[in-house]
């Protein structure tokens, strides 16, 4: 595609709009309506516009896209979407019309009244989330994020209940390597790791579980001072670990009115003993360490 001249944000935003293209940005938490990147092209043309996505395909060729003016003036999505993998992204549904997804980038064109779902990796390739949405006759759309099945957490139904709150307590002793991101049916929680049995980094915690729970995410290297740390014992057995070397992160999902001891790796002097760690968990679910 040599020769071309990349218009500027505005000017291609413009075109876009003369084409009934409503563009949205697959974000954070909410779509947002905004000129993404410089590597999608939009070339105008008299009755519609070239679209050239990001990325290249196996013989070095640039996929392109043209969308004509439609004459019934129903409008079109361009959905654009960025993650932090060399793995790619999907979509599938319905409601696609052309797609492309590359490392790190993606983007489709879709149909209004028709559904789709975006499956894409999260951070590093360590596992992946799964949308759900659908295009509306006037280019907007409306989508959830759907947890993964096999990583609900099950919570015994004997244990006591506490004031239940719409919000799940959760303590954090790291200021990064977690995600938290609160659905309508629960809460999902992720921690930072690249083992092997990574899909135990990863919990959903059902609302009509959230008076009976609390959630620790912590820094083993802060915590212990060194790169791995465990329960060691607990008043009442937790319901979810998890911990590795590599990611550096402790997630421990506990009943409430618990109190929990964190014990660190062996010292390489025998004269040592490992360091350790009280967690006491109280009633209101929040975490105190001592």
């Amino acid at each position: 595609m040599r020769g071309i001249v990349r218009d500027n944000g505005s000017q291609q935003l413009r075109i876009l709009n003369d084409t009934n293209i409503v563009l949205y940005s697959f974000g954070s938490e909410l779509w947002s309506r905004f000129w993404y990147r410089s590597e999608l092209v939009v070339i105008a043309r008299p009755n519609g516009c070239i679209i050239i996505p990001p990325g290249r395909e196996r013989f070095h060729t640039y996929p392109a896209w043209y969308v004509k003016r439609p004459v019934t003036g129903a409008k079109l999505v361009l959905a654009v979407v960025e993650y932090n993998s060399r793995r790619s992204g999907d979509i599938d549904g319905d409601a696609v019309l052309r797609k492309a997804f590359t490392a790190k980038w993606g983007c489709a064109l879709l149909r209004p009244e028709a559904s789709f779902t975006v499956t894409l990796p999260t951070a590093h390739g360590h596992g992946m989330c799964r949308y759900e949405g659908r295009v509306l006759s006037d280019g907007d759309i409306e989508w959830v994020e759907k947890a993964p099945p096999d990583r609900t957490l099950r919570v015994p139904s004997d244990l006591p209940s506490y004031d239940p709150h719409d919000k799940l307590p959760i303590t954090v002793d790291t200021v990064s390597g977690y995600t938290i991101r609160e659905m309508d049916d629960g809460t999902y929680i992720r921690v930072d790791s690249a083992a092997r049995s990574r899909w135990e980094a990863e919990v959903f915690i059902k609302r009509e579980d959230y008076s009976r729970v609390a959630v620790y995410i912590g820094c083993p290297r802060l915590l212990v001072g060194d790169d791995w740390a465990g329960v060691d014992s607990s008043s009442i057995p937790v319901l979810h670990e998890f911990s590795d070397r590599h990611g550096c992160r402790l997630l421990i999902v506990s009943p409430r009115d618990n109190q929990i001891i964190v014990r660190g790796p062996n010292p390489p002097h025998a004269q040592r003993e490992p360091r350790r760690v009280v967690l006491t968990i109280y009633p209101d679910g929040t975490v105190q360490q001592s």
